[in-house]
Parts: C-alpha cells; sequence; structure tokens
C-alpha cells in the first residue's frame, strides 16, 4: 500500500495502482485497519505529539503540476507503506491557495521560522499552477500578507 503524506497538516491519501492522486476522506479511510485511522484532530495522535492529519483531494490541494520533482518518498522498514512528501515551498503555494485562516497561520509561522522561502515560493507563482488556483496577482497579494511582519 501507498500512502501520501504532506508535511504540512499530514494530509493522507491512498494513491495505490493508477490514481496516483490524493484521495478524499471517505476513499483514503475505505479499507484501512481501524488502528490507522484515528490521526485527525483531538485523536491520539494529535494529544500525544500536538499534530494531526487532514485528509485531502485533488479539489482542496492546490499544487504546482511538477509537485512530486521536488516532492520526497519514505518508506517504512517493512516496506508496507510509502510516504509521499511535498516540498515546503509547494506546500506553501497549496496554503496561498486554500487561504483559510489555518493555512494563514501555517504561512506566517513558516515563513517566520524559515521553514518556507517566501522568495521560492514567489518565483512558483507563474508557473504551472492550474485553472482552478487564483490568479497570481492575488497569490502574490496573499504572499505579501503572510510575510509581512508586525505591519
Amino acid at each position: 500500500m501507498t500512502t501520501w503524506l504532506g508535511s504540512a497538516d499530514l494530509p493522507i491519501g491512498d494513491i495505490a495502482e493508477q490514481e496516483k492522486r490524493p484521495l478524499g476522506p471517505a476513499e483514503f479511510t475505505k479499507g484501512l485497519p481501524q488502528p490507522t485511522l484515528p490521526v485527525g484532530l483531538y485523536s491520539q495522535l494529535h494529544r500525544t505529539f500536538g499534530y494531526y492529519g487532514d485528509g485531502v483531494s485533488s479539489r482542496t490541494a492546490i499544487m504546482p503540476a511538477d509537485w512530486r520533482t521536488p516532492a520526497r518518498e519514505y518508506a517504512t522498514p517493512d516496506g508496507a507503506a510509502t510516504a509521499l512528501c511535498p516540498s515546503r515551498d509547494d506546500i506553501a503555494i497549496a496554503k496561498l491557495c486554500a487561504w483559510r485562516e489555518k493555512d494563514q497561520a501555517w504561512l506566517r509561522e513558516a515563513f517566520r521560522s524559515g521553514i518556507a522561502r517566501a522568495a521560492n515560493v514567489a518565483a512558483l507563482l507563474p508557473t504551472g499552477l492550474p485553472d482552478t488556483a487564483p490568479p497570481a496577482d492575488e497569490l502574490a497579494r496573499r504572499l505579501e500578507i503572510a510575510t509581512a511582519r508586525g505591519k
């Protein structure tokens, strides 16, 4: 089984066989053993480690067309699962597109701490985003807001 785990809010989706896209919550839990499911908000994982999993689909995570190129794969020692983790800057693009309050908070902290680099993200804005993404000038405006310090 191959599982896609993003490094932002740990989105999880089953991408086995030809599907090759993150799936929605009902799709990604189908057929998984129950012990692997409780990773959401207020789960034991969240209470223990302070983070949780959010399921995403191709409709909720807008990524650059080539996001798989810089993504990294991590396999479990037994090879039962593989995590495909998008780059920090590609996750920042997805968060700029979504622009929910939790995305804005993630972006502010990512840029403040150096997890994501505003210059790298800005360079990605005019390249390869799907038609469903907000216009590049709107994304640039959001990037400016997310990187503003103390204003």
